[in-house]
């Protein structure tokens, strides 16, 4: 905690510049105060690293991504479900503008945010996300880990969907 809470105040002076490397700075000493159990700590935490994201403009929208990726896992993590899926979704709109839906990672992290729209049971936004992430899925021939992860997880959600045609076809192209 020592070291990340000396690099954020570092990256902070150093001003704008280094503004990429405090969100991800503080990101990760939210993180460790969270698992030490310093709940007072994570939150303040967490409130500086959306008070940067909500007043830096020179932001790349990867490092946002990337940001609220790792703020979406924080907030889950404590048990915020809708706060962490408010976050989900800007990544996942992100990572796609950034790279496009048909992109290996963007739709990896799209795949999780269906993950989380099938548990919090949103009906509606998993059968959207569900129908465009297959199709995306089969229009690609992509062989990465990141790739068969996106095919593991939403065969995965067709098999608990009891949609057994495409789960087996989405679980076999994961191996």
């Amino acid at each position: 905690e020592e070291h990340l809470r000396t690099s954020s105040d570092l990256y902070r002076k150093i001003g704008t510049p280094a503004d990429s490397l405090l969100l991800p700075a503080l990101t990760n000493l939210a993180t460790v105060r969270l698992e030490i159990g310093d709940d007072k700590g994570e939150q303040v935490t967490i409130r500086e690293v959306t008070d940067v994201l909500a007043k830096v403009e020179s932001l790349s929208p990867i490092t946002r991504a990337y940001i609220h990726n790792a703020l979406s896992i924080s907030f889950d993590q404590k048990g915020d479900y809708e706060r962490g899926l408010y976050h989900q979704t800007l990544s996942a709109e992100l990572f796609t503008e950034y790279y496009g839906q048909q992109h290996h990672l963007a739709m990896l992290i799209r795949a999780n945010l269906l993950v989380s729209y099938y548990s919090m049971d949103k009906q509606k936004e998993l059968e959207q996300g569900l129908s465009q992430l297959y199709e995306d899925l089969h229009s690609d021939k992509l062989e990465s880990l990141r790739f068969a992860d996106a095919c593991n997880i939403v065969g995965s959600i067709y098999q608990n969907l009891n949609v057994l045609d495409q789960a087996e076809e989405l679980l076999s192209r994961a191996k």
